[in-house]
């Protein structure tokens, strides 16, 4: 093969890998937020130190990618088998099994899988970015019901047509849940009054918990219609 087509083939396949392992890396970082909240509102691509972070392990794919198309016989290669004869095949098998690199007790300074290497290092960055992540979603939840409580402290209804609407948004266990978790949110022992304090904290309580099931865009969109 010639070499310039062979270097620009390597070259897209390394970008394969990369896009490939950070992809991965994004996933990882989603179901793990997932687990945490109903709705993440920022992905981890989106945000400058996530993007870092998937990049940093895109660029740990494509190394291992380069190491293995330069040895086969290697013992990262034993580690992954790839193909020689499709590089693409390989990037793409790289990529996706950059989870199984950094977990190789190889990158590990001790016997346990707690000790220092480069898995402590990938769940201590993961969980740098997942706290930015939350903060991140605290701070939006946080000025989406501060801007919504002018519109929703007058309705005296508020609280009915909040359960419809997420009657309408959830379904089956999560619908459940809600319902669970409303049911522990107490109105005021006192008539409804635009301006008590009383009826303002357990309308932004409310909208707090909902937020937190349905998330801010159907929410807001259906504020838009009230």
């Amino acid at each position: 093969m010639d070499p310039t087509h062979n270097f620009i083939s390597l070259g897209f396949a390394a970008a394969l890998a990369f896009v490939t392992a950070a992809a991965v890396v994004a996933l990882d970082c989603w179901r793990q937020n997932s687990a945490e909240f109903s709705y993440s509102t920022h992905p981890v691509l989106l945000d400058a130190v996530g993007l870092a972070f998937c990049s940093a392990c895109g660029f740990i794919a494509v190394s291992a990618f380069l190491y293995i198309e330069s040895n086969h016989s290697s013992w990262i290669a034993k580690l992954i088998p790839i193909s020689a004869d499709s590089p693409f095949a390989g990037a793409l098998v790289v990529g996706v099994s950059v989870m199984v690199i950094i977990r190789s007790k190889i990158f590990q300074l001790g016997k346990d899988s707690g000790d220092f290497g480069l898995e402590f290092l990938y769940q201590l960055a993961r969980e740098g970015v997942l706290a930015r992540l939350r903060r991140r979603r605290a701070n939006e939840k946080g000025r989406f019901v501060v801007a919504a409580m002018p519109k929703i402290a007058g309705m005296a209804n508020f609280a009915e047509e909040l359960d419809n609407r997420l009657r309408d948004l959830l379904r089956d266990k999560r619908l459940e849940t809600y319902r669970k978790e409303r049911g522990a949110i107490a109105p005021p022992d006192r008539g409804f009054a635009a301006a008590d304090p009383l009826w303002n904290i357990y309308y932004k309580t409310l909208l707090r918990n909902a937020v937190d099931f349905a998330g801010i865009g159907p929410i807001e969109e259906w504020l838009v219609t009230l």
